[in-house]
């Protein structure tokens, strides 16, 4: 599981990883677990893309 971080000129950071679908929730806890030490605020949304046997997991987050 790829987990990419790709800072915005927002003052956001977008999260997103490709995962199977029986790996949804397993993929979301270590998104969450990487943010804190990335230094990552509050998450400010999550969205879930399902095409096929795979989900697309996206996230934003604020940077401090």
């Amino acid at each position: 599981m790829n987990i990419t971080f790709s800072p915005t000129p927002f003052g956001t950071v977008h999260v997103e990883t490709v995962a199977p679908v029986q790996d949804a929730s397993k993929a979301k806890r270590k998104i969450s677990a990487q943010v804190s030490p990335r230094g990552l605020g509050k998450r400010l949304s999550l969205r879930e893309h399902r095409f096929g046997s795979y989900v697309k997991i996206g996230a934003i987050y604020r940077k401090h």
